[in-house]
C-alpha cells in the first residue's frame, strides 16, 4: 500500500508462503515456493537475505521446489549473477537440512577416547576418509580468512558470481538452427527499415 508494489521478500510475504503451505498440505497439493523473489534492485545483502530466509523457512516446512531464481526488483530485472547466487542459496539451505543417520559406527568412539586434551582429530583416518561427506564446498560463499581473501584479489560476491557466469557461458556454443536464423535475419532487416517501428521506441521527452 505504501509503494503500490509487491512486497516479495518481506516478512509478510514469507508468512503468506507459510499460509499457502498449510492450505496446500490440507488439500494435499504440492507447494512450489516463490522464495527467490525480492524487491531489491541489486545483487546485495537485502536480496540474498530475503531469498535465503524465505527459502530456508519453506524448506523447513517441507517444500522442495523453488522458483524465480535470478530475478530482482520483483521481476523487472534479470541478473545472471543473481541466478548463480540463488542456486548457491538453495544449496546452502539444502546442506543445513540434509538428513543424517547416527549409529555406533558413525560416532567413532575409539577416536574420541584416544584423542586427549589439546589434540586434534584432523589427522585421524576417520576424518580423512569422511570429511568430504559432511563438508559442503561452496563456489561463492567461500569461508576463507581475511588474509586468504586479500591474497586472492579481495573479490566481492558479485565478482565471484560474474566469474562463474563467464565460465558457464564459455563452455557452451549457442547456435541457432540455420532455418530459424534465416527467418530472424529477415525479420531484423524488415525492422531496421521500418521507421514507424523505430519511432515507437523513441523516448518522448
Amino acid at each position: 500500500m505504501k509503494y503500490g508494489n509487491f512486497v516479495y521478500g518481506s516478512p509478510e510475504d514469507i508468512r503468506g508462503t507459510i499460509y499457502q503451505i498449510n492450505i496446500n498440505n490440507y488439500f494435499n497439493i504440492p507447494t512450489i515456493a516463490k522464495s527467490l523473489l525480492t524487491t531489491s534492485k541489486q545483487q546485495d545483502g537485502q536480496a540474498c537475505f530475503e531469498k535465503g530466509v524465505h527459502t530456508i523457512v519453506a524448506m523447513l516446512l517441507g517444500v522442495k521446489g523453488f522458483t524465480n531464481a535470478g530475478l530482482l526488483s520483483v521481476d523487472e530485472i534479470f541478473s545472471a549473477e543473481q541466478l548463480v547466487i540463488d542456486c548457491e542459496i538453495v544449496e546452502y539451505c539444502k546442506n543445513i537440512l540434509r538428513s543424517e543417520v547416527f549409529s555406533e559406527d558413525k560416532l567413532y568412539i575409539e577416536d574420541i577416547i584416544n584423542t586427549g586434551p589439546h589434540q586434534t582429530f584432523m589427522d585421524k583416518e576417520s576424518t580423512i576418509l569422511n570429511f568430504k561427506e559432511y563438508m559442503w564446498d561452496p563456489k561463492l560463499f567461500i569461508h576463507e580468512n581475511l588474509g586468504q581473501w586479500t591474497d586472492g584479489g579481495s573479490k566481492t560476491l558479485y565478482e565471484r558470481a560474474n566469474m562463474v557466469v563467464k565460465e558457464i557461458l564459455l563452455k557452451h556454443k549457442y547456435e541457432l538452427d540455420p532455418g530459424i536464423k534465416k527467418e530472424l535475419d529477415k525479420m531484423y532487416e524488415i525492422a531496421v527499415k521500418d521507421k514507424k517501428l523505430e519511432e515507437s521506441f523513441r523516448i518522448i521527452k
